[in-house]
């Protein structure tokens, strides 16, 4: 298990494996534990909550694809950035702009010198 981000009052983010190996968000708020999992992933890790308690992190679909995340009172968004193979979320400011980083890698490649 492992903590991401914490607010001011006290909320906290992370992610922790479960026993059959998966990955899981979290918010730790009030002392209750509550799972955030994005519907239908494989793995979600929820990486940052903001003072507005706007969740960001990134989840993997069946086929494998790393997306981001945006989750308000309860209703999740998924985004990419435009051309990425993968995206993740790492921040939320009090304003809603998400920061993070992404891939556009092709495929695999080796080099012969």
């Amino acid at each position: 298990m492992g903590a991401t981000s914490i607010t001011a009052d006290g909320k906290i983010t992370g992610l922790h494996t479960s026993a059959d190996g998966h990955q899981h968000g979290f918010l730790l708020s009030d002392g209750e534990y509550k799972t955030i999992d994005f519907p239908e992933s494989i793995e979600t890790g929820a990486r940052w909550i903001n003072p507005r308690g706007e969740i960001v992190g990134e989840y993997t679909d069946a086929s494998g694809k790393l997306h981001g995340f945006l989750l308000v009172r309860g209703n999740f968004t998924s985004f990419d950035y435009p051309g990425a193979n993968s995206t993740t979320a790492f921040g939320i400011g009090t304003n809603g702009d998400i920061v993070g980083p992404y891939t556009t890698y092709l495929s695999p490649f080796t080099v012969s010198c």
